[in-house]
């Protein structure tokens, strides 16, 4: 893996849990509602265990919050959001594979684009992919070139995966969507203005301006690397 994808490895797991920003009280706002809305739903199934699962609307470290969740998995099984919620998990804590099979149970019980950005992410993070693996990152990256990414946060984690897998147009496409509709983190200026900076297409003074607007958000080192390589004007 190169230097500067090693410096964003933290990345995608900030855009699917929140991105700590200046600019991110209602991305996080939006995170606790939905924190709310899975934890009424499973209440609904589980009416006995209402003060368990009212601990996931806390403050906890990221083992704990795993570890609060595969407990509470009979109370969640059936519900999308859960394996949602389970797979930013396990990709928290970089297990991979078990992020992987969270979203693959989210798009088992409905095929939403939350579900397919997350199984994309959780495909891209590993080393080594089989054939059906395979067969499943081309099918969802289909799926995003033939359509527009409908939610900020979504756009932000499909432009990493498309910068990662250099399919620059893509991952200018989903940054620009990202930027548009509002979202708060240096993560879509960051991966939008990489793919722009090289590539079919590349627009220097567009890179320039989303790699300072990503810096000034408080994105990772690596982008003084790409500013440097980029033209003055």
């Amino acid at each position: 893996m190169a230097p500067m994808r090693l410096a964003i490895l933290t990345a995608v797991t900030l855009i699917l849990l929140g991105a700590a920003s200046s600019h991110a009280k209602g991305y996080h706002e939006r995170l606790k509602a939905a924190d709310a809305h899975l934890c009424r739903a499973m209440k609904k199934r589980c009416p006995g265990r209402a003060k368990e699962i009212e601990l996931l609307r806390g403050t906890r470290s990221k083992a704990e919050r795993r570890a609060l969740l595969v407990k509470l998995e009979p109370c969640g099984r059936s519900i999308e959001l859960y394996h949602l919620r389970m797979g930013a998990a396990h990709f928290a804590l970089d297990d991979f594979r078990q992020a992987e099979a969270s979203y693959r149970r989210a798009l088992a019980l409905r095929v939403t684009e939350a579900a397919q950005v997350g199984l994309l992410t959780a495909l891209v993070r590993q080393k080594r992919l089989g054939p059906k693996q395979r067969a499943d990152l081309r099918k969802h990256l289909g799926y995003f070139r033939d359509r527009s990414c409908r939610r900020d946060d979504l756009c932000a984690a499909l432009a990493y995966v498309a910068w990662h897998l250099d399919e620059h147009e893509l991952a200018r496409r989903a940054a620009g969507r990202a930027i548009a509709q509002g979202y708060p983190g240096w993560q879509p200026y960051f991966f939008g203005g990489a793919a722009y900076a090289v590539g079919r297409g590349a627009d220097p003074k567009k890179a320039r301006a989303w790699l300072l607007e990503a810096k000034k958000r408080g994105g990772p080192a690596a982008i003084d690397g790409l500013l440097a390589d980029l033209p003055e004007h």
